[in-house]
């Protein structure tokens, strides 16, 4: 019997373990060791002002139509797309990134293990506020609080950067896909 309850105990763990997102120190750090990678994205997207999601099997445009690879549309190219999926792998942000059109606020996402496979868990990443959005005071919560962080529960941020956050929410879906 004890056995049973150590080996149950030993599994709890590790799924606890594998559902947590990383922390704060480790999103840090992956954050100063991409960062060209991430000015990469933002470059790109600030280059298709229309597309406001682009994910590793979805991209949305401003007026909420979505496309999957292979359906019409002329926003952004295969081998576009493709760079866009690439770099999300090596930053591991596999949830992809979200564009405000209005003011270039973006959203850079990830989730956990168990996050692809269970219907409810974190998503986590990271937000850029470029300073010219800063005055607005509108937009993702992050750029439009003007805070250096927030913990509201299911929601939480914390400013590494001048412009830019790491934030963490637990969601029921995915944001992106």
């Amino acid at each position: 019997m004890r056995q049973w309850f150590l080996l149950l105990l030993a599994a709890l763990l590790v799924i606890n373990y594998v559902s947590l997102p990383p922390s704060d120190t480790k999103l840090e750090t992956k954050l100063i060791a991409e960062r060209p990678n991430f000015e990469r994205l933002i470059q790109k997207a600030n280059q298709t002002p229309s597309v406001v999601k682009i994910g590793m099997k979805e991209i949305e445009d401003a007026d909420g139509r979505k496309y999957r690879e292979g359906e019409k549309q002329d926003f952004l190219s295969l081998e576009s797309w493709r760079e866009y999926r690439e770099i999300f792998e090596k930053i591991g942000m596999n949830e992809g990134l979200y564009r405000s059109p209005r003011n270039g606020q973006m959203g850079f996402w990830s989730h956990t293990i168990l996050g692809k496979i269970g219907p409810v868990g974190p998503i986590y990443g990271y937000v850029y506020c470029p300073a010219a959005s800063n005055a607005v005071h509108a937009g993702l919560l992050p750029c439009s609080e003007q805070r250096d962080e927030r913990d509201i529960g299911d929601y939480r941020y914390k400013r590494i950067g001048p412009e830019w956050f790491i934030v963490e929410i637990f969601q029921t879906h995915s944001l992106v896909n």
